[in-house]
């Protein structure tokens, strides 16, 4: 009797690990650096049940993992962008929560990694809100807000300027972001917040 649970709990641990080989991520990104070294990559797990996919965020060296992130569910991400410095060294992730989204600079110096989160909720959307004016005909639309990938500018290592659209539940607008990289840590602030949105920014990206 003992040797048949033993080959019972052998065949089941057998199936588990062929299983956990076997599972492929829903959906992935790879964004390349210029210089073709590094590689981030966004994989979404989605699990039976949940409100939204996991997703693991990993800048890959070679085939060295050299930094990763998870948003769990939860937190219902909705996709994930991100863009390069033109030497390569510095990196910005872009994580949608549809009506906000959250900012991860990675900086590589040397050997080492090093990661800055910034909440765009908190440190934007409530900010933009405030500053902008009541749209009674834009009430009923759901909010919807991101950067538009095509307003990134670099300005080599040194900083990162961008803008966030927002448009829904009565206000519409843009913040002008710059994500200051010249100091120990990075720092970001709103440099602008303008009552109306580019079209060709919603359009193009």
């Amino acid at each position: 009797m003992p040797y048949r649970y033993a080959f019972v709990a052998i065949a089941l641990f057998a199936y588990l690990a062929c299983k956990a080989q076997a599972e492929e991520p829903l959906h992935q990104e790879t964004f390349k650096s210029p210089d073709g070294k590094s590689q981030l990559e966004a994989k979404f797990w989605l699990k039976e049940g949940a409100p939204a996919a996991r997703i693991d965020i990993e800048l890959k060296q070679g085939s060295d993992i050299v930094f990763k992130t998870t948003i769990p569910e939860e937190k219902e991400g909705r996709y994930v962008k991100a863009s390069w410095s033109p030497t390569s060294q510095t990196a910005l992730v872009m994580l949608n929560f549809k009506s906000s989204e959250d900012w991860i600079v990675l900086q590589t110096r040397a050997d080492i990694v090093e990661a800055s989160f910034f909440n765009g909720e908190k440190l934007v959307g409530t900010k933009l809100l405030d500053a902008l004016p009541f749209n009674d005909s834009i009430k009923n639309i759901a909010p919807n807000g991101r950067v538009a990938a095509n307003s990134i500018k670099w300005d080599g290592d040194e900083s990162c300027s961008m803008s966030f659209l927002y448009r829904g539940i009565g206000y519409e607008g843009t913040a002008n972001l710059l994500i200051n990289l010249r100091t120990k840590r990075p720092t970001l602030t709103v440099t602008s917040i303008v009552p109306q949105t580019d079209a060709a920014l919603w359009k193009a990206d």
